[in-house]
């Protein structure tokens, strides 16, 4: 979140699984040129499945005004030996 959050690309690409690297470039610029932060965040991987879910938001400050995002639950797999990120859970 905070490598999507600060738009970095190098980070981004080498966080999101396979199926999402197409989207490499919308997840890179979700907050481009915004001022955003994370409130409280905290993930834990859920037992058993691939997904992740996450507390806190993401705040975002549009026209001197925040806009809160909050966090859910995420797909995650194991590629190349590393948890990656695979866009929001159904």
């Amino acid at each position: 979140m905070q490598a999507k959050i600060d738009s970095n690309k190098n980070t981004l690409q080498g966080l999101l699984c396979a199926s999402q690297e197409a989207n490499l470039d919308r997840e890179t610029q979700s907050f481009s040129g915004i001022k955003a932060h994370l409130d409280n965040a905290v993930c834990k991987k859920d037992a058993n499945v691939n997904t992740v879910t996450c507390s806190g938001a993401i705040v975002a400050e549009y026209n001197g005004e925040n806009t809160s995002f909050p966090l859910t639950k995420y797909n995650v797999i194991q590629e190349d030996g590393q948890w990656k990120w695979c866009g929001e859970a159904g």
